[in-house]
Formats: C-alpha cells, structure tokens, sequence
C-alpha cells in the first residue's frame, strides 16, 4: 500500500518510524543498501557464550530466522537428517495452529489466541518434542522463526499496510504483535532483497511477501534488530551471509552450533 494512500496520522507515525529506523542504522554506517558482506562480523559468533554447562540443567532453545529464501527450512531439514538425537527442530509459526485447527471446534481460537500462538506456540511445541524423545535437559531445540523474527515481521508488515496502526498501537492488545522471548542463540541468515526475489524462481511455494518494497522494509528491519540484539548483548548472536550454496552453508552452520553448544554437530 502506497503511503499516499493512507490518513494522516498513519503517515505521520510510520514516516516516525523510518526516521528513527534510518537514523539508529546511519549512526552505525548501515542503510537498506548495505550489502550483507559489508554487515560489520558478519559470520562471527557475537557474545560467545557457550552452552554446555547450562546444557546440563535445561534444553537450549537456538532461533534461525531472516530474509525469505534464505535457506531456513533446508537447513533445518539438513539437521534433521544428521539423525542426532540431541537435536530438535522446530516448524516455523503458524504451522502448528493449521495442526491444532484440525481437531478443535470451529471458532474455538479467536485472533488473539492465534497471535499469542504464533509468538510462542513454538517454544512449547519444541519442548513437546523434546520430551517426547526424552529430553528433559541437553536438547538443541532450533525454531524455525518465531520469537525474534515476529517483531521484525510485524513491524515491516506495518510499514507496507498490511497491518492497522490502530492495532499495532492498542493498549490492550498491540503488545502481541512487538513480543519477543530471550533465546539461547540467534542466528540471523542475510541475504540482499534480490537474491530472494531471484531464489522466488526455483520455489513453488506461494510467496505473497516476495516484492521489493515489502522486503525492502523486511531487510531494513532486520539491520535495525541486529544492532538492537548487538546493543543489548544477546549471547550467541550471529549474523549470516546466506548467499553461498546451500551445502557451504549448512557446513558453516554445524560449525557455529558446535561452538555455541560445546558438541561437534
């Protein structure tokens, strides 16, 4: 949606927005035309804390997240071929509800049950799963997406119209769509908007964010978060090039996991 399109108040507050959003990146030598090579450490373990004492008294939950066609799912499909009983893999949000729609009366979840589920259904759904391999500590739940990624999503979702300001901004409710969750890691895959438009090609998969002006926002966003992330000393923070072959990227990521886990993945 063009912001022409939209009231007054609306425009004033996202044209707020992309100021501060601008303004946070220029004072770290980043804008939306940052190439992900050019991302200060990038492909560097941010706050290095390995996790394998705490490993011992609880499972450890690791996020991947970034730029669509970034090679999540793959990956994650890739790790969970390594048939390493100590790893657990998550679906990325939504795709537990499609399950839990199946067997419950219709209506039975309103919009903010849907909402709080996307935010945080994934971590209970990867605890579930470790459990039922019984895991009660030492597990490596990776999430496909969620907790970091929600609010960055949300926010570019605003920024293109998608979302109402009334909503984004409501006393009551709003919260939902900025929530976050601290994590054990988070991994970060950064790719340039076109890459992902080009990576469109060879997916079947229906792909309604797939423009340049909605991942032109998604990619700003995701600048403005591993600043906030790196200001706030997430342990275990890395940012991600994903533009090389899938199989130089599933090796660089075992390498990270066995660094931040403390075990050869």
């Amino acid at each position: 949606m063009e912001l022409k399109d939209r009231n007054q108040l609306t425009k004033d507050v996202l044209l707020a927005e992309k100021f501060t959003t601008e303004t946070l990146l220029e004072r770290y030598g980043l804008n939306v035309q940052t190439k992900p090579s050019e991302i200060p450490g990038i492909d560097q373990i941010f706050n290095l804390s390995p996790l394998a004492k705490e490993g011992k008294k609880r499972n450890l939950h690791i996020e991947i997240t970034g730029m669509p066609r970034s090679g999540k799912d793959t990956l994650l499909q890739m790790l969970g071929m390594l048939n390493n009983k100590n790893i657990v893999c998550t679906l990325e949000p939504y795709a537990s509800i499609k399950d839990w729609k199946k067997t419950m009366p219709e209506d039975a979840l309103t919009q903010e049950h849907l909402k709080l589920a996307a935010t945080f259904g994934e971590f209970i759904s990867g605890e579930v799963l470790a459990r039922r391999k019984g895991l009660e500590k030492g597990a490596l739940i990776i999430h496909n997406r969620g907790f970091t990624d929600h609010p960055i999503f949300t926010k570019a979702r605003l920024m293109y119209g998608e979302i109402p300001i009334k909503d984004y901004l409501d006393q009551e409710q709003g919260w939902i769509f900025r929530a976050s969750m601290n994590l054990d890691a988070v991994i970060i895959l950064m790719q340039d908007k076109e890459a992902s438009m080009e990576r469109q090609n060879s997916d079947t998969r229906p792909g309604r964010h797939l423009t340049q002006d909605f991942l032109t926002f998604l990619y700003e966003q995701y600048l403005r978060k591993i600043v906030e992330l790196k200001n706030k000393n997430q342990k275990n923070l890395v940012v991600f090039d994903s533009s090389e072959e899938i199989g130089n990227n599933f090796q660089k990521l075992r390498s990270i996991l066995s660094k931040i886990s403390g075990k050869k993945i």
